[in-house]
């Protein structure tokens, strides 16, 4: 921390020697600006917790470590050192900013309401905003400083369960905020786990012209949702309750419910942003501001309309059901659902199986196998080709790379080429009955066609084959004028020669 974390945060000297008085508040690199102050929030196990050692060692043993729980958390006022101060009242001790500013008395509990964070998952639980928070200064030696005193009366001991350091930067040459999260969790055993958490954002989306075509389109879509709405309230209003018998109504519904969705968390978007932006004004940079609710809410924001595409998408699949390629594609799938739902209970089984084995063999020394669903997802990257032969080698010699060459060989040259195999005599089926069918309506020609019409570029190829057909027309009477013409002279020379 004191080599590389917080030099890091403060402007120091240029390459040359000379001091950065004329861009303080940018970070070491002098390109990223320090948003509001830094913190380090602990979070903490109530010594009180219940926690049974065997019987066996409990006369040998007299201290037991629970692990974290929410319900478990330390909420205590103590002095240094982890002194008990009962006087202390968590819940109202900060709740006069003046006098005792959060952040500036790392021994006393910062209520979540007060905290001005948001919660934190991690590998091993889910922490809260509270906890016991320390603002570093705004002078890089004093900040040093100060954690140097935290760490002379063990500031992290036996009961600490995660350090979370925090803070916001801001690159203008970007237009981009970083709210970054550094996270270590302890577990009762004394293992560290750190890891990193952040989300990088713009603030001001509409300040560029790709921000402006991006609000021209939302807009749009906007004009669309409310004219698609009418044309469904038109339906509705037509077919009463068997508008909810139809599967693709439901469609329907999700798509417009999640559109709705999105502009509001535009809106908190924008309410947030300005918000966190009226804190800086008014505190600059001695008090850690949050920008975790507005990076939460465009976190959401994208996950919204991630869903909100993927139902367009399906809706669009079944748009384009009259298109033969379309249809086959449907066809190959219908009568193959009984070999390939049998190939994924195979599969299934065979995947938990080879997980299963990771995890007890792998799961305490490689990060990748520390619990069955991180298992899971490593193998199932395996299967795209990403694997860590000297990871595995390293953990165990003997079994490592007996699991991954067996694995390998089982799932992508064995099960794989399996289902292959039942894709592709499916499609040997379908293919016989498709080609003799024929396109009622293609859809992608339509749209083509009406693409051209707006464009006026079907105008111009009508007028094109006009003038084709006007010429082949006229080439033709000239055709027969010099039939007609060889007939009169053959008659002639008849006449003559009798």
């Amino acid at each position: 921390m004191y080599v590389s974390l917080i030099p890091g945060l403060y402007s120091q000297q240029w390459y040359n020697g000379n001091v950065t008085n004329d861009i303080r508040g940018f970070t070491s690199d002098k390109q990223s600006y320090l948003v509001g102050a830094a913190r380090i929030r602990q979070v903490r196990m109530d010594p009180l917790a219940h926690c049974d050692a065997p019987k066996i060692i409990r006369e040998t043993v007299n201290d037991c470590y629970p692990d974290y729980s929410l319900g478990d958390g330390d909420t205590a006022g103590y002095n240094e050192g982890w002194v008990l101060n009962s006087s202390i009242n968590t819940d109202e001790f900060y709740l006069d900013e003046k006098e005792n500013p959060v952040g500036s008395r790392p021994w006393v509990y910062v209520p979540q309401m007060q905290a001005d964070g948001i919660p934190i998952i991690g590998d091993l639980n889910m922490y809260g905003p509270g906890g016991y928070i320390m603002t570093l200064n705004t002078n890089m030696e004093k900040a040093i400083e100060d954690v140097e005193n935290l760490q002379a009366h063990s500031w992290v001991d036996t009961m600490t369960r995660a350090v979370i350091i925090e803070f916001t930067v801001f690159n203008p040459n970007v237009n981009l905020f970083s709210v970054v999260s550094l996270v270590i969790e302890f577990s009762a055993q004394g293992d560290g786990y750190p890891f990193e958490q952040m989300k990088t954002l713009r603030l001001y989306p509409y300040m560029s012209s790709a921000g402006y075509l991006v609000l021209v389109c939302q807009l749009a879509y906007l004009a669309f949702l409310i004219y698609y709405m009418y044309v469904e309230a038109k339906e509705v209003k037509q077919l009463k309750w068997g508008y909810l018998k139809q599967f693709w109504n439901w469609v329907e519904i999700i798509i417009i419910i999640l559109s709705w969705v999105s502009f509001g968390l535009i809106i908190s978007y924008v309410v947030g942003v300005e918000v966190t932006m009226n804190q800086i004004k008014e505190f600059s940079n001695t008090r850690f501001i949050s920008f975790g609710g507005p990076a939460t809410v465009n976190e959401t924001y994208k996950i919204v309309s991630a869903i909100t595409c993927y139902f367009g998408y399906i809706k669009l699949m079944h748009m384009l059901r009259f298109n033969k390629k379309m249809s086959s594609f449907a066809c190959v799938l219908k009568v193959a659902s009984n070999d390939i739902t049998n190939f994924l209970i195979m599969f299934t089984v065979v995947f938990i199986a080879f997980a299963q084995f990771a995890y007890l063999v792998l799961g305490s020394v490689v990060s990748g196998y520390k619990s069955f669903v991180t298992t899971s997802t490593t193998l199932m990257a395996m299967l795209l080709g990403q694997w860590d032969f000297y990871e595995v080698e390293e953990a165990d010699r003997l079994l490592g790379p007996g699991f991954l060459f067996t694995y390998i060989i089982a799932a992508n040259l064995i099960l794989l080429n399996v289902f292959l195999s039942i894709i592709c005599e499916a499609c040997d089926q379908v293919n016989g009955e498709v080609a003799q069918q024929e396109n009622d309506f293609e859809v992608v020609d339509f749209m083509v066609g009406q693409v051209k019409m707006l464009i006026g570029t079907s105008r111009l190829t009508q007028n094109a084959a006009k003038k084709m057909e006007e010429d082949q027309e006229k080439d033709q009477e000239e055709l027969e004028e010099q039939k007609k013409a060889i007939d009169i002279d053959s008659v002639s020379s008849l006449t003559i020669f009798n």
